[in-house]
Parts: structure tokens; sequence; C-alpha cells
């Protein structure tokens, strides 16, 4: 399983955050696992997604949760473009929980460890959240990278916290 690792530096980078186009990446991305977590929101098209021996098919506005090493691959449904957003955060350098929250780590384990957690969150479940604009906000930070931007990430992840108690 080794062969399949991804290698992020989380130390450094705990934070990546861009956006995905099948006409400028190479795409289908081949099976993988790696160490944090990976959020992906379908901004235009379709795809089939598999995570953990399951199967899913994401259209457009549809969110996907990839819990820490599990091993997943996305796969284009129909020769239409596929845009997507993708956050990639290492939940260890997200302390945002206080004395009444679990640790972030120990949620996403549990979920990585329950076979029927819920990973996908449909458009119809989220439509009235601001997601699109939360992933490019996170984007842009990342990108710009001002002065102070780590404290905005964790800003628009806590926002995303708020607005869907599921994560």
């Amino acid at each position: 399983m080794q062969y399949l690792l991804e290698y992020s530096d989380t130390f450094t980078t705990p934070y990546e955050a861009f956006f995905q186009d099948t006409g400028s990446c190479t795409f289908p991305v081949k099976p993988h696992w790696h160490y944090f977590t990976e959020i992906i929101y379908i901004m235009e098209g379709s795809t089939m997604v598999d995570c953990s021996d399951a199967s899913y098919i994401l259209e457009t506005g549809d969110l996907f949760l990839f819990p820490p090493r599990s091993i997943h691959s996305i796969y284009s449904t129909k020769w239409a473009a596929l845009r997507y957003a993708v956050i990639k955060f290492d939940a260890n350098a997200l302390n945002v929980t206080n004395s009444y929250t679990p640790k972030l780590q120990s949620v996403l384990d549990s979920v990585r460890n329950n076979p029927g957690a819920n990973l996908c969150f449909p458009a119809a479940d989220i439509k009235n959240l601001p997601i699109e604009s939360l992933f490019t906000d996170c984007i842009r930070e990342l990108s710009d990278k001002q002065y102070g931007y780590d404290i905005q990430v964790h800003i628009v992840y806590r926002k995303v916290r708020e607005y869907s108690p599921n994560f």
C-alpha cells in the first residue's frame, strides 16, 4: 500500500487549496492515499469517486470528504469538462476545537473507520450554504499568502464547520 502514498510535507504546508480542471490537468486521478484530509466541491460537470471500497457519482454542487489514510480516486463520467475545487489540510494543524467539542482528528478517524459514514454531501442538502465562496476564499488566501493568511484559512474552516455540523 506504500506505493499508493501521495507524499505531502504537512509540517511546512499544512494546507493546500486549488481549482482542478480536466482540460488542464492529468486525469483521471489514480488510486492513492495520504495523511491529510481532502475535500472536493464539484463546480461543473459530473465525476465518479471511489473511496474506501465504495463508489459515488458526484454532480455540480456536490461536496465530498476524503478522510485521512483512505484510498481514493476520481474518474470522469462524461467527456464533458469537469471543474472542481480542492482543499487539503492536516487536521492536527487546525486547533479550532474548544473543551466542548472533540478534536477534529478523532472525528476524522472515526469517519474513516466507519464504513457507513456519510462522505458525500449532495447539492440539495447544502444548497443554502455558501460552499463555493468558502472554497474560493480559501483558495485565494492560500494563493496570495498575505500577512495572516493562515488565520483567514482557520476562519474559513470554522465557517464550514458552523454551516455543516457533520464535518
